[in-house]
């Protein structure tokens, strides 16, 4: 099966169905799609945060499975003081934010996909 005919079965955004704006994920299935094609430009112009994100996650894993290497055990879960998790939460906020004013930016600039 094509990329092209994958992403002509997947359903519509319902935030833009509702309001008529992408949500912060839109472009995620059409910069996977770039991405598995070979084309990283282009699947950071539909929506960064699906590149960002999938190389912080590699980044993550990688980081992960070389502590377990070296120390037997893997990084442990999220963090237990509620400072750290505000943080946390703060930093994910902020990102979400970033890469949903880019898709809003993206779409007014060059037309709705």
């Amino acid at each position: 099966m094509s990329a092209a005919t994958l992403l002509a079965l997947l359903p519509r955004c319902p935030l833009r169905a509702l309001v008529g704006l992408p949500c912060p994920t839109c472009g995620a299935s059409r910069a996977v799609a770039a991405l598995l094609a070979g084309h990283p430009g282009a699947a950071l112009a539909y929506n960064p945060g699906v590149l960002l994100g999938g190389a912080g996650f590699l980044v993550f894993l990688g980081r992960g499975l070389w502590q377990e290497w070296r120390t037997g055990s893997f990084p442990a879960g999220p963090p237990r003081d509620a400072r750290a998790r505000r943080r946390l939460a703060l930093r994910a906020v902020v990102l979400v934010a970033a890469n949903w004013t880019w898709v809003l930016w993206h779409e007014s600039t060059l037309g709705a996909p």
